[in-house]
């Protein structure tokens, strides 16, 4: 399961990512561009969330509008996160059933370098070394 959610940090920044990996008490995110930091606070919106139709009777209640929570682990382009009040099974069910998205999330390069924004860099031309700078004289 891969779903597209917005994210927003305490600073106002909002991290491009995908939800995997969800539970009652949280998720994996996956960042697509941005970076997050062990025990930042953060706020996931289901993208079903912002583009409901209006309820009528007998509807199911829609998924929650917003899921707050910390930042519990980060590994390269990856991040756990712990709900603060643990969801009902209901919820996580309706959640899952939300249209994933068709594209398998890229495998970052373990050496491809990134701003301070966690955007990934150009491939930019480097230069070759070729040992000693000193002439043979």
């Amino acid at each position: 399961m891969l779903l597209n959610v917005h994210c927003r940090i305490a600073s106002g920044l909002s991290p491009e990512v995908w939800l995997t990996n969800l539970s009652t008490t949280g998720c994996q995110l996956i960042l697509r561009a941005g970076i997050l930091h062990l025990s930042q606070r953060i706020v996931i919106t289901p993208q079903e969330a912002t583009k409901q139709p209006a309820r009528r009777s007998g509807d199911a209640p829609p998924p929650p509008q917003h899921l707050p929570g910390t930042v519990r682990w980060v590994f390269e382009d990856r991040a756990g996160i712990q709900f603060d009040e643990p969801l009902d099974d209901e919820t996580v069910k309706r959640l899952l059933a939300a249209k994933p998205i068709s594209a398998a999330p890229p495998e970052r390069a373990r050496n491809e370098f990134v701003d301070q924004f966690g955007r990934p860099l150009p491939d930019w031309p480097r230069a070759r070394h070729s040992g000693s700078n000193r002439t043979p004289g």
